[in-house]
């Protein structure tokens, strides 16, 4: 276990903290609450309910927050960060806009959302190199900008994407190209002594030292 996290004792059980707030930052009240927790790990768009913002420039000042407010001196804060959705919310966005080959397609060569909207969220393509190390960048510029680590939304071997629209080849080179690329976020993030926190229940990418179940 990755010593970030503190001793570990099944004599107490350990109770985390998932939670945003799209209205706003937290204020000094629920940030003296959400303190108490040896962890805390946000979800997507927080702090950005009206999408003004980018999550790159809101939460790592979040992390920062969380950690100053603190009781427990082991506290971490993890960044959320999505391997499969590439929600509006965040610079990577702008730049799958300009570059449509970053995005997934079915059969007829059309952009797959989970929105059923034409312009997101859009999935990523990560067999594509450029669009993979931006990926693992983000992660990596967050921890370095005050995060301790990253909280990876869909991080398992059934993205439940909408292979069904895809042909065989480009479904199983998909679902590839994800879990090398976790394995890949892994790695660096050992090697600056961080860690990702692989959420939803599947196989999970070489490397992974902590999962959280969902649904």
């Amino acid at each position: 276990m990755n010593n970030l996290l503190g001793p570990f004792s099944w004599s107490t059980l350990p109770v985390f903290f998932h939670s945003g707030n799209s209205s706003g930052i937290w204020n000094q009240e629920a940030l003296s609450e959400i303190g108490r927790y040896s962890m805390v790990t946000f979800e997507k768009a927080h702090a950005n309910m009206n999408r003004k913002g980018r999550q790159e420039h809101i939460l790592p000042g979040e992390c920062a927050r969380v950690k100053k407010a603190a009781t427990n001196s082991t506290t971490v804060a993890m960044y959320y960060l999505n391997s499969v959705f590439d929600w509006p919310f965040y610079e990577l966005h702008d730049l799958m806009l300009e570059n449509p080959k970053w995005r997934l397609k079915d059969v007829d060569g059309k952009d797959i959302t989970i929105t059923g909207k034409p312009d997101g969220a859009w999935c990523f393509n990560l067999s594509i190199p450029e669009l993979r190390e931006y990926w693992i960048s983000d992660c990596l510029q967050a921890v370095a900008d005050g995060c301790d680590g990253c909280y990876i939304d869909r991080s398992n071997n059934m993205t439940q994407v909408s292979v069904q629209s895809m042909s065989k080849e480009d479904s199983i080179r998909f679902e590839l190209a994800h879990m090398e690329t976790l394995s890949e976020l892994n790695r660096r993030l050992a090697d600056i002594g961080s860690f990702a926190i692989s959420n939803n229940q599947g196989i999970p990418g070489e490397g992974t030292v902590m999962m959280m179940f969902e649904d």
